[in-house]
C-alpha cells in the first residue's frame, strides 16, 4: 500500500509472500476485517504506478479490472462495516479505517482521469469531444472522495478521528485534492458542492492541528494555495464560488451526487432512498441529495465498460506533457507543474 500511495515500485510481489492470512481464533478479534484490509491493499498494490507509455484502451481496461476487484473485496466486508449512507448509525474505528481504505483505493485508481480533464481546462484546451469513459471515471473518483469526507466528519463527531496514526490526515488531503480537481474540471453549477466540501475539509485540517498535528496546517496551506491558483474561492458559506480563471465552459455534465457509492455500484448493490435527517455523530451526505444523475441510471459502472472501448479516447499515457501516476504526491506535483506552465 505504501508503494502504491507514493508511486514507488514494490520490492516484493504478492506471490512471494508465503505467510497465510489470519484465521479466526477464539479469544481474539475477528480476522475478517483484517483480511478485507489485506485484500484492498493487495489490489491497491497492483495499481499502475509506472510512467511507461500506455494506450488509452489498456488504461481503461486496467481501471475497470481494478474497480471490479475492489467491488468483490467490498463483498467480504462485515455487514456492520458496510456503509450505505441511507441512515445514520454509530461507527467503530475498524469500520472507519476499512471504508477509508476502500474509498482511497478507488481514488488512486480513477484520479488520473480526473486530472486529465482538469488539465484540459487549466491549459485552455477544452474538451474537443465528449469522453463518457473519462467522465464516469472522474465521477467515481469525486464520489469516493465525498464518501471519504463524510466518514471523516462522522469520525470527528464521535471522537474517533485519529490526530496521529492510521492515515486519516493522508485521506483528508487526498479528498481535498480531488475536490480541487473537480472544481477545475467541471462547470460552476457543480462547483458549489465542491466548495462546500472543501470548507468541511478545511475544518477537519484545523481540528487535527488543534490537537497537535502540525503537518495538518502544512497540508491546509497547500490546499489553500492550490485553490487560489485554480480560482476556487473559499469565501464565507452560502456565497458563490469564484469562477475559474481563463477556462472554457465545458459541455453539459451530470450533477455530482454523494449518494452514489462507487464500490457498491460495481457489484450491483441496491440503492436505498435517504429517509433520515442529518444527526450529529452519524454518517450523512455532504449536502441534500438531488435527483439522480443520468449516468447513475445505468445497471452498473462495470456494465458501462463491458462493451467495446471507443477508439477516439485521449491517448493519456502517450501524452508527454502530462504524467499520470495515480499517486497523491506525483499527481499533486503534476498539477503544480501544469499551473506553472500555463500561468
Amino acid at each position: 500500500r505504501l508503494a502504491a500511495a507514493t508511486g514507488n515500485p514494490s520490492l516484493m510481489s504478492d506471490e512471494m509472500v508465503r505467510i497465510p492470512r489470519p484465521m479466526e481464533s477464539p479469544g481474539f478479534s475477528s480476522a475478517v476485517i483484517l483480511n478485507v484490509n489485506i485484500s484492498i491493499a493487495t489490489i491497491t498494490g497492483t495499481h499502475n504506478q509506472h510512467h511507461k507509455k500506455q494506450s488509452e484502451e489498456k488504461f481503461v481496461s486496467e481501471v475497470r479490472e481494478i474497480l471490479q476487484s475492489l467491488g468483490h473485496a467490498r463483498q467480504g466486508m462485515p455487514l456492520d462495516c458496510v456503509m450505505d449512507f441511507s441512515s445514520p448509525f454509530p461507527l467503530t474505528r475498524d469500520c472507519i479505517t476499512l471504508n477509508l481504505m476502500l474509498y482511497q483505493a478507488i481514488i488512486l485508481t480513477t484520479r488520473p482521469a480526473l486530472l486529465h480533464l482538469a488539465k484540459a481546462r487549466i491549459t485552455n484546451q477544452g474538451i474537443p469531444t465528449r469522453n463518457d469513459v473519462f467522465e464516469k471515471f472522474s465521477r467515481t473518483c469525486i464520489d469516493a472522495a465525498e464518501r471519504s469526507l463524510s466518514v471523516l466528519c462522522a469520525a470527528k463527531e464521535q471522537n474517533l478521528i485519529a490526530p496521529f496514526g492510521f492515515f486519516d490526515l493522508d485521506a483528508l488531503f487526498s479528498v481535498a485534492f480531488v475536490l480541487i480537481l473537480a472544481g477545475s474540471a467541471f462547470c460552476d453549477a457543480q462547483k458549489m458542492g465542491v466548495v462546500h466540501g472543501l470548507k468541511r475539509a478545511m475544518s477537519l485540517f484545523d481540528y487535527l492541528a488543534e490537537r497537535g498535528n502540525r503537518a495538518s496546517l502544512c497540508r491546509k496551506s497547500d490546499i489553500e494555495q492550490m485553490c487560489n491558483h485554480v480560482g476556487v474561492s473559499l469565501g464565507r458559506a452560502g456565497t458563490p464560488s469564484g469562477d475559474l480563471q481563463n477556462t472554457p465552459t465545458p459541455t453539459h455534465h451530470p450533477a455530482i451526487t454523494p449518494r452514489y457509492d462507487p464500490a457498491a455500484e460495481i457489484i450491483r448493490s441496491p440503492q436505498q432512498p435517504d429517509q433520515s435527517g442529518n444527526q450529529s455523530g452519524y454518517l450523512h451526505p455532504l449536502r441534500d441529495p438531488g435527483p439522480p444523475p443520468l449516468w447513475q441510471t445505468e445497471n452498473s459502472l462495470y456494465d458501462s465498460f463491458s462493451g467495446s472501448v471507443p477508439r477516439d479516447l485521449y491517448t493519456i499515457y502517450q501524452n508527454n506533457d502530462l504524467a499520470l501516476s495515480g499517486s497523491i504526491e506525483l499527481d499533486w506535483e503534476e498539477l503544480e507543474r501544469q499551473l506553472l506552465l500555463h500561468q
